[in-house]
């Protein structure tokens, strides 16, 4: 999708990036009252919980770098999910290719918080599982240390907690997390067998692994050098995007 795809433009700033986020919105407005209106799907495109979780954490896999793949959009049923699964993973692949940069996330984020205001309690509900991903891998990312993101994601969660309610929020961040968790020891018992059944992979998967952390520890050092210019950030509510 073309306003997808311009959030990896190498040129995105913040004026173009709110701008790409006011006609995400749109058009995010479009498909949910699409799937609303919808006969064809008895769900409507409106997601519980449980639906389409494998596929998330998939899509948030740290282990999958690539670039976002659009070989079977034209066959794939264009729902506000699908939007919405698309738009999210851009955030994760800024952090895990470009995590010094936070143009693209910071975008993501804002284009969040304007979903939840529009969606509202009920409807976000809907949708809070797939939206805490990124959020989360961003709060509980240790390596990057941008407090300025950190932060945003963090305000943005709470606008959504006021959305839908202390109890509802905090039963689906514990199943971001347990989620998320049960992944990690997937992976670990994964490369466990891997080093029995395939050794000389799992040596270069290891190699592959203590260089990336050594360009992590690099980044962490950088990050926290003295001098360092912190520009203040406008507080969510003064930078929302407003739509008629």
């Amino acid at each position: 999708m073309h306003f997808c795809s311009q959030l990896q433009s190498p040129s995105l700033n913040e004026e173009i990036g709110n701008q790409v986020i006011k006609n995400l919105v749109y058009l995010a407005k479009v498909f949910f009252r699409m799937g609303a209106k919808s006969t064809a799907d008895p769900s409507g495109g409106h997601p519980s919980h449980g639906d389409g979780v494998k596929r998330d954490l998939h899509d948030d896999d740290d282990d999958d770098d690539g670039p976002t793949q659009d070989v079977s959009e034209n066959v794939r049923q264009r729902t506000f999910l699908w939007l919405l699964r698309k738009i999210c993973k851009e955030a994760r692949i800024e952090s895990s290719q470009n995590p010094k940069a936070t143009v693209r996330r910071s975008c993501v984020f804002k284009w969040l918080a304007a979903v939840a205001l529009e969606l509202g309690g009920s409807n976000l509900s809907q949708y809070l599982y797939t939206m805490l991903l990124p959020l989360h891998r961003e709060i509980t990312n240790t390596i990057a240390e941008n407090t300025e993101v950190k932060n945003l994601a963090s305000e943005v969660m709470e606008l959504m907690k006021t959305q839908v309610g202390v109890e509802e929020f905090s039963r689906v961040y514990a199943m971001v997390t347990t989620a998320k968790a049960e992944r990690r020891l997937q992976r670990k018992r994964s490369l466990a067998v891997e080093v029995i059944t395939d050794p000389q992979a799992a040596v270069r998967k290891k190699i592959k692994r203590n260089l990336k952390k050594q360009d992590n520890r690099k980044r962490k050092i950088e990050t926290k050098r003295p001098g360092k210019k912190i520009n203040k950030r406008k507080k969510l509510s003064e930078m929302a995007i407003q739509m008629d």
